[in-house]
């Protein structure tokens, strides 16, 4: 009787300790899926902002300021910080509608 309840009770903390492996490993898992989801985001901004093109961009502000040509660029830097704003507000988004994109100015 006394062997029965030993088994028993050791049967029953075999399982338990298997399912609270199965239950650590899928945390560990779902961990690792959502690491993997945030590094793919990343890649997507930085894709979207070239730093090639931001240095374009920001070389060209600097020489319309050079030329003392405050006006135009206000506005090449207006432009520029809403495609920086847009891009990053669009990248949390898997699509984009044609309105809100046709509401995206183009110079």
């Amino acid at each position: 009787m006394f062997f029965q309840i030993l088994a028993g009770v050791l049967s029953l903390v075999f399982v338990s300790l298997v399912v609270l492996f199965a239950w650590q490993r899928s945390k560990i898992n779902q961990g690792n899926m959502d690491k993997s989801r945030l590094q793919l985001e990343l890649k997507t901004i930085y894709a979207q902002l070239n730093p090639y093109f931001v240095f374009n961009a920001l070389s060209s502000i600097q020489a319309l300021i050079n030329k003392q040509d405050i006006q135009g660029a206000n506005a090449y830097l207006s432009d520029f910080a809403r495609l920086t704003r847009d891009s990053l507000v669009h990248s949390q988004k898997s699509e984009i509608s044609l309105h809100e994109r046709l509401l995206i100015p183009i110079r």
